[in-house]
């Protein structure tokens, strides 16, 4: 019994030690922080939101979505953020029912800044059956995100969009 209940008790200060993604109230679930004013954490800004580009696509991301526009203009694709935590930089969102692939299905986004500042991301899925999955994708690997770790691929390094739009 003594045993069993260490166990538990480690089982909790460990979950307790793992901090969740930022709910942003999008899915109309009751929030879980109901005291988010007395945790300065939750009321923290999506640490990459802003306009960015990286070759293929210009991005527009904020606490509640992500905006991929094809350069060429052939396609623009909505990502509706539901959860993030800026210490992991992981973003969840569920994919707009108006994109062209994998409509209605679930995203994760993993992001870094390299040791240089630059600012990198990985959708290290795309198609998750639902938010939990999304959730539980393991990470892409950024040991060296200019040569892969995402998913057999590299990941995309982007850059601040200035206020002209380059």
């Amino acid at each position: 019994m003594k045993a069993n209940t260490l166990a538990l008790l480690t089982l909790f200060g460990f979950l307790a030690a793992c901090p969740a993604p930022k709910d942003t109230g999008d899915t109309g679930e009751a929030d879980a922080d109901a005291d988010a004013d007395a945790d300065a954490d939750a009321d923290a800004d999506l640490l990459i939101g802003g306009e960015w580009t990286d070759g293929w696509a210009n991005h527009t991301i904020d606490n509640g979505g992500w905006t991929m526009a094809a350069i060429d203009g052939s396609s623009t694709s909505l990502f509706n953020i539901t959860q993030y935590e800026n210490d992991f930089g992981v973003v969840i969102a569920q994919n707009n029912s108006a994109n062209a692939w994998n409509a209605d299905l679930w995203s994760r986004f993993d992001w870094i800044f390299d040791g240089t500042g630059a600012l990198w991301y990985c959708q290290t899925i795309y198609d998750a059956a639902n938010e939990t999955a999304a959730v539980d994708t393991p990470a892409a690997t950024s040991n060296d995100p200019a040569a892969g770790g995402c998913s057999g691929f590299a990941w995309s390094a982007m850059t601040a969009m200035t206020p002209d739009g380059s």
